[in-house]
């Protein structure tokens, strides 16, 4: 039984890592949005309530569009369109892992994750993964917490001119 509890354990407390980190993700991204739109003080709250509404896709496609209308095209630009690209990446993954069902019956050697769903066929279909450890997830959430700090360099470089000898990886 103990066997079990640990894998099971470790898996639960990767997932809870990442929907924390993932959450620090969202956050910055709305931060960032705010403090590019520059708004009177006064406006702020409403944008805000309007912000908080926004799907993650939609908070960072609003993101890029708002930031290429300020910037045009330029360095700056392709920066932010790279970092949301690994973003979007890593929001995919969090809705599979999170919208997955966890299966324990092969506890104590692995548990897997599998998530169902109609293809494009219309065909019922199971994507499955089995994890015998929780390295991934673990590195996973390590993705996540890059994608913080590179919208963060991006944002301390392009809007308060902060270089990359100051800013270093945590």
């Amino acid at each position: 039984m103990e066997a079990d509890a640990l894998l099971q354990d470790r898996v639960a407390l990767s997932l809870g890592r990442m929907m924390m980190r993932f959450a620090s993700l969202e956050s910055m991204m709305r931060f960032v949005l705010m403090s590019v739109l520059d708004l009177d003080p006064d406006d702020e709250t409403v944008l805000r309530g309007v912000v908080s509404g926004l799907s993650f896709k939609r908070l960072r496609s609003t993101l890029v569009a708002v930031v290429h209308m300020k910037l045009h095209d330029g360095d700056d630009l392709h920066r932010l369109k790279a970092v949301s690209a690994r973003i979007a990446k890593v929001e995919e993954r969090r809705n599979t892992l999170t919208h997955s069902s966890w299966n324990y019956s092969q506890l104590p050697k692995l548990m897997r994750r599998e998530k169902h769903q109609v293809g494009n066929s219309g065909r019922f279909r199971t994507q499955a993964e089995a994890f015998d450890d929780a390295r991934s997830l673990d590195e996973f959430v390590i993705e996540v917490d890059s994608c913080v700090h590179d919208l963060s360099r991006w944002y301390l470089r392009t809007y308060l001119g902060v270089g990359d000898d100051v800013v270093k990886p945590t």
